[in-house]
């Protein structure tokens, strides 16, 4: 009895003590939600923008941050000004960790590189990016594949590319056709048009305009002999292409993450241009890749491929299990892959780690495992497109199993120099 009378005692003064707290929000609330309706009924931008200077400042909370952001875009679109009201929505995407699509993250590349010619970034200038692994980041890892074509030209030929197929792929084969028929297409990189002739011709075909198809593809057929070829932005097509596909299978329908960052050779292959090339699903996690927000990326998205390190396996086997049901496939590099290490993932979940070799110079991995073909303590065979040899000191291939030598890699994504660096040029790629 005496237990029971001081707990409803303590509840009766807990109670006490709590509402004041809870009115003093409550009129908080109240008092912000008055100010954001004033704002967005303001007929002028000052009360609005005073509000999204307090997000930009991290002053508010971030549903009100959201709120705020969310008013801002819609003043922003009400008066035509999309391209603004575009990175608002980016933000709020990124902030609700809600994905977003092909077209949006086209025209946000395209905007962000527009702001980049107009503060005076020119073909040929280095430029130190310093970005999380996160939306933003993608723009400036986009542009460099942009080598010997006018920076603004070549991007928005890329962003309405990006926007046509993605268009005729959710099924507005319309809106594509009508955009992209719209476009002087003459005024665009000579490489860009017969790819841009094309994404015609399928919209206006998913359209049903067969004349409009068949006066799109004549044209693609007329440009082709003189299109030009890729230089930087290939290389990224070649091990998607050799690599992603050829080896991992990689697929629209995949949800990809890398541990590794962007600005590794190995992480810019992982979630940049491998699932961008197929349509797939990145996942970008800013932070450290720890087990903790490895599991709280595998717990809110079905990943079914996962690029990491060992170090990382390893710490994933010590923690406690992802949720990983919808994991299908799992790579690695940057480290010798144990076999023990290897065994212990496909018994604990049942697929396995394809280790690989590669380099920042060749720009990907070059000799891999394959699925199903996966031998403890064996790097591999060489990824199709790329030959591989092992030289002893005076250059000469070695044959004998069980010798030590250098390993010579040739394929199509090797690069001519070091930029600025003509002595180690020398010494690291032969016939330079």
């Amino acid at each position: 009895m005496r237990t029971a009378c001081s707990l409803v005692i303590g509840l009766m003064v807990g109670a006490l003590a709590f509402a004041p707290l809870r009115a003093r929000a409550d009129d908080a609330t109240a008092d912000f939600d008055a100010r954001l309706q004033a704002a967005i009924a303001a007929p002028e931008d000052a009360p609005l923008r005073a509000l999204h200077d307090d997000v930009s400042a991290g002053k508010l909370s971030a549903d009100d941050a959201a709120r705020v952001e969310d008013a801002w875009a819609s003043r922003l679109e009400a008066r035509g000004d999309d391209a603004d009201a575009l990175d608002a929505r980016t933000w709020l995407a990124r902030e609700r960790q809600q994905p977003v699509d092909r077209i949006a993250l086209a025209e946000n590349l395209l905007r962000q590189a527009q702001r980049r010619v107009a503060a005076g970034v020119t073909r040929g200038l280095s430029v130190t990016t310093l970005l999380a692994d996160a939306l933003d980041a993608l723009a400036p890892l986009w542009e460099m594949g942009t080598d010997g074509a006018d920076l603004e030209a070549e991007l928005r030929a890329r962003a309405l590319f990006t926007e046509a197929w993605a268009r005729t792929l959710r099924g507005d084969p319309e809106t594509a056709a009508a955009r992209l028929g719209r476009v002087d297409r003459s005024t665009l990189p000579q490489r860009w048009r017969v790819p841009l002739a094309d994404a015609l011709a399928r919209a206006r075909h998913a359209a049903g305009d067969p004349r409009g198809a068949a006066e799109a593809f004549l044209e693609a057929g007329n440009v082709h002999g003189a299109a030009a070829s890729w230089s930087a932005a290939r290389d990224a097509t070649e091990t998607a292409r050799l690599y992603g596909q050829g080896v991992l299978g990689i697929r629209e329908d995949d949800v990809v993450f890398s541990a590794a960052k962007l600005f590794f050779a190995y992480g810019l292959g992982n979630a940049l241009s491998f699932p961008l090339h197929v349509g797939a699903t990145t996942v970008l996690l800013a932070d450290r890749p720890t087990p903790q927000a490895v599991a709280e990326i595998f717990a809110s998205r079905p990943i079914t491929i996962f690029y990491g390190v060992p170090t990382l396996y390893a710490s994933l086997l010590a923690a406690e299990p992802l949720a990983a049901a919808s994991l299908r496939l799992c790579t690695s590099a940057g480290e010798a892959l144990v076999g023990d290490l290897l065994e212990r993932w496909r018994a604990c979940y049942g697929v396995d780690i394809l280790d690989g070799l590669g380099s920042t110079e060749m720009l990907h991995i070059f000799l891999s495992n394959r699925p199903g073909e996966v031998r403890p303590g064996v790097t591999g065979k060489p990824v199709p497109g790329y030959r591989v040899k092992l030289v002893d000191e005076q250059g000469q291939t070695i044959e004998g199993a069980e010798e030590v030598g250098e390993l010579w890699v040739e394929g199509p994504t090797q690069p001519a120099c070091y930029w600025n660096q003509r002595a180690k040029s020398q010494a690291t790629f032969i016939g330079t």
